[in-house]
């Protein structure tokens, strides 16, 4: 099993049940799965398999479209830390090289700050905002993918997150984990945590932050989950 089939999964068992609550907007799983969908795709066109995407955001709706849709079309996401200097960024994004790059509208600007220190990286997408001169509008490039299962379908040993460290001895590292690794964490937490009926998860995780794997579980056992 992938990272990428959680969505198509829990759909298969409760369609029309809560998969995200953000604000005033609730998405079932259906409608995350083909949300997803549609990325995977709308990616395929442009991408080759095992390039990378990296995303930088705080915890939003197309951040978790993202940890499922970017590696169902064969390709990493890279995780950007947002509390990091532009310094940083510029370091990571040049190492993982990127071809195209995630950001929501405010930290648009630091991203234009090392624009050109980053030059692996093809196409800027705005997620929650308007089209820019330099950045495609999210929705308008979902909008290309069709809500169908992607022909291209990864291995699980393929690179499915790529995850920097802190650099507190050194330089940041890239931490690769597999689909077979996320899957194993997610799998065998789901065995060692109690479910409850009527659970819902208030996630406070960072996106960014490894324990987003924790989101795969919720959604496996399709419970609600609450940014």
């Amino acid at each position: 099993m992938l990272l990428s089939d959680v969505p198509a999964v829990a759909a298969h068992h409760a369609p029309e049940a809560k998969a995200l609550t953000f604000g005033d907007l609730v998405w079932t799983y259906r409608e995350l799965r083909d949300r997803c969908w549609r990325l995977s795709n709308a990616l395929i066109q442009r991408t080759e398999p095992g390039d990378r995407v990296a995303i930088l955001a705080e915890n939003r709706p197309e951040y978790v479209e993202c940890y499922y849709g970017v590696p169902g079309a064969g390709l990493a996401l890279v995780l950007l830390n947002y509390r990091l200097s532009a310094r940083e960024l510029a370091f990571i994004i040049g190492d993982s090289a990127p071809r195209l790059l995630f950001v929501e509208p405010k930290y648009l600007p630091v991203i234009r700050q090392i624009r050109a220190e980053i030059p692996s990286v093809e196409e800027v997408v705005v997620m929650g905002g308007e089209a820019e001169d330099d950045a495609l509008a999210y929705e308008a490039l979902i909008a290309t993918g069709a809500a169908v299962e992607p022909a291209r379908r990864p291995k699980e040993e393929d690179l499915c997150w790529l995850l920097y460290t802190s650099g507190t001895t050194g330089l940041p590292k890239g931490a690769m984990l597999s689909h077979r690794n996320l899957m194993a964490a997610v799998l065998n937490s789901m065995c060692a945590w109690d479910a409850g009926v009527d659970d819902v998860c208030l996630f406070t995780f960072p996106l960014f932050h490894v324990a987003g794997y924790v989101m795969p579980m919720y959604h496996l056992r399709t419970y609600p989950v609450v940014l």
